[in-house]
């Protein structure tokens, strides 16, 4: 029922929309925290209980030596223990939800991701992660202020299964801070 072009007194051609929402997004489970208030039950991770950590930001994921690693930003958490946390499962279906286990300090707490030698608080947080050869490679930003947003992007390393991280180097100080990447085969 598209009104008449009055130009030239004909109906407007109506452009069918790229990508058709059949169905709304549904909760599976609660991730972080210890008590689901929407749904008044605990939650499945028991992430304060277990790990000392309430809250977190994203929740970027990738593979790493059969693993699912999520990348977390602007944890909130233990005292003095803000930054940005990274939990990785093995769960292969996750229509109940995901089972976590977040990389931790020697008493059990989450560890943050330490990247030495930048900034890395509120803003400034882990935006994609991948395996070669191995070894986990972590893509950050950092330099966020009122008047950069997004300063800066890195590349580190961990080689102990996101423990401990090496600073490679900058990524992009200027076009690509916020990137994503995608795996293809060589022969792409």
């Amino acid at each position: 029922d598209n009104p008449p072009d009055a130009a030239v007194g004909r109906v407007p051609h109506v452009v069918a929309p790229d990508v058709l929402i059949e169905t709304r997004a549904t909760k599976i489970s609660q991730l972080i925290g210890d008590y689901d208030r929407e749904r008044e039950q605990p939650t499945g991770n028991q992430t304060v209980t277990r790990y000392q950590l309430r809250g977190t930001d994203l929740g970027v994921s990738f593979e790493h030596g059969g693993r699912t690693f999520i990348l977390f930003g602007d944890t909130q958490g233990a005292a003095r223990r803000d930054g940005d946390a990274i939990a990785y499962t093995t769960d292969e279906n996750p229509e109940d939800g995901l089972s976590l286990t977040f990389v931790t300090d020697d008493g059990g707490t989450y560890q943050p991701i330490t990247i030495p030698g930048i900034s890395q608080g509120a803003f400034e947080v882990p935006m994609e992660g991948l395996d070669v050869g191995g070894k986990m490679y972590v893509y950050h930003t950092t330099d966020h202020s009122e008047l950069n947003v997004m300063g800066r992007s890195v590349l580190a390393r961990s080689d102990d299964g996101g423990k401990t991280f090496t600073y490679l180097s900058d990524f992009s100080i200027r076009n690509f801070i916020n990137v994503s990447i995608v795996e293809v085969s060589a022969s792409d």
